[in-house]
């Protein structure tokens, strides 16, 4: 799922000059979800990251084992930042905040209040971590009990 959904926007990150690398562990366990949907949260975060990075930034696709079995996907990025005020809403829908550097970027501020939907329907949790003018990152984990041997 995370090579298909960097294959994605891979056009987009090179029309950019945004490098795009994916790191999947070796050995990853299959998760038990609609790939179809968790697709979609990663295309959405993978984007949202190509749209804020400047060029010649870089981002990161993810996935590993972490604590008790659980499947961590991240999307980090080397772009603008989510400023503080900004990321305590950061997941609710058409919400691009008060700074202009958000809200001169296309769309209309669904991609990660969808994102988040879709991983809590899946049973699992979405944070972001962000500092301005270093980069942002979304962690996606998802419970134990999700995947398969």
């Amino acid at each position: 799922m995370v090579r298909d959904s960097v294959n994605t926007v891979i056009g987009k990150a090179s029309a950019k000059q945004v490098t795009i690398r994916s790191l999947v562990s070796v050995g990853m366990p299959k998760l038990f979800v609609d790939e179809a949907r968790i697709k979609q949260v990663l295309v959405n975060l993978l984007d949202d990251a190509v749209k804020f990075t400047p060029s010649g930034g870089v981002v990161k696709a993810t996935a590993r084992m972490c604590d008790e079995g659980k499947i961590r996907l991240a999307i980090s990025d080397t772009g603008v930042g989510i400023p503080e005020l900004v990321k305590d809403r950061i997941f609710e829908p058409f919400n691009r905040g008060q700074d202009p550097l958000l809200q001169s970027a296309e769309g209309v501020g669904l991609g990660v209040a969808i994102a988040r939907s879709l991983v809590e329907l899946h049973d699992g949790e979405i944070y972001v971590e962000s500092e301005l003018n270093v980069g942002t990152t979304f962690e996606v984990t998802f419970p134990a009990y999700r995947t398969l041997d």
